[in-house]
């Protein structure tokens, strides 16, 4: 069984690669075969498979041809110049490479890239190959991706599509992002308000009310030494009933009452009016200091 398999395994090998066993003429013709039949793959793979000491100038220029048919242009015109150059080749074959040379080369599809006033500091590939900008460049037929960075970040992007004998323009329009503006945070401030007459007014009710107070202290105390001379004449007749006017003893009281009442007026006076003036704002007052016996005093105005 194993004898069986390796033979199996040999012919396998054998017939998977029928090109090695070929002499070079036949190679040719095998490549020359395939390209009339329409398979320039394989009939590029059959030039190609002629080692390139051996391949003569008709097996390169079937290759340019291939090449050339594929769409690979800029791979056929170089080596339809290689040829055309080539010391060795007979004036008919570099007459033949400069021929598909002139056809070729028009047909090379061109790619105009330009960068917008805008734009600067980016680095500018196409198809992942470093391109100058501005600058021409050439390239085969198909998809092209042009790409524009800035550090590491991708800030242009544009696919295009090229056809033979073409030329299309593409602008890089990639601006730098303008810096962004600084701001300065300011601490809000609260609009100030003008203490200055709110607290002259306090301060006059203050004193106007301690005033007030005052006044009826004193009225308290011309009340009680009233209703004192008042009593004392009560107490007098006291002894004498018939002489005795009850209405003292009524006026008595009135004075008393009166005294009382002016006391307690007296004293929220004095009470409100020095409230009014610990509270009210200060404003830019002259300041009084005085010593005496040890002890400072301060007083505001």
């Amino acid at each position: 069984m194993r004898l069986l398999a390796a033979l199996l395994a040999s012919v396998l090998i054998v017939g998977s690669l029928p090109a090695y066993g070929q002499t070079i003429e036949q190679q040719y013709k095998t490549g020359v075969k395939l390209e009339n039949a329409g398979d320039l793959v394989g009939a590029l793979a059959a030039f190609e498979s002629i080692p390139a000491a051996k391949r003569d100038f008709n097996a390169r220029l079937h290759i340019a041809s291939c090449k050339k048919k594929l769409g690979r242009l800029l791979e056929a015109e170089a080596d339809y110049e290689a040829i055309r150059t080539d010391p060795k080749a007979d004036p008919p074959t570099v007459d033949t490479a400069a021929s598909d040379l002139e056809d070729l080369r028009p047909r090379i599809p061109k790619l105009v890239l330009k960068l917008s006033k805008a734009t600067s500091g980016v680095k500018v590939t196409v198809d992942g190959k470093e391109a100058t900008a501005p600058s021409t460049v050439r390239l085969n037929p198909g998809m092209h991706s042009v790409v524009a960075a800035r550090g590491d970040a991708q800030v242009f992007k544009r696919d295009v599509t090229l056809a033979e004998s073409t030329t299309i323009e593409v602008e890089v329009d990639a601006p730098a992002p303008a810096s962004a503006p600084v701001v300065v945070a300011t601490p809000s401030v609260a609009p100030k308000t003008d203490d200055t007459a709110s607290g002259s007014a306090q301060r006059t009710w203050g004193w106007i009310s301690i005033g007030t107070g005052a006044v009826f202290a004193v009225g308290a105390v011309g009340a009680w030494a009233y209703s004192g001379s008042l009593a004392d004449k009560y107490l007098e007749c006291t002894g004498r009933p018939e002489s005795c006017d009850e209405s003292k003893r009524d006026s008595v009281r009135t004075w008393e009452t009166l005294s009382a009442v002016s006391a307690g007026v007296a004293i929220v006076g004095v009470g409100v009016g020095v409230t009014l003036l610990l509270t009210a704002p200060k404003a830019n007052a002259v300041t009084v200091k005085a010593g005496l016996g040890g002890l400072s005093f301060e007083g505001r105005f």
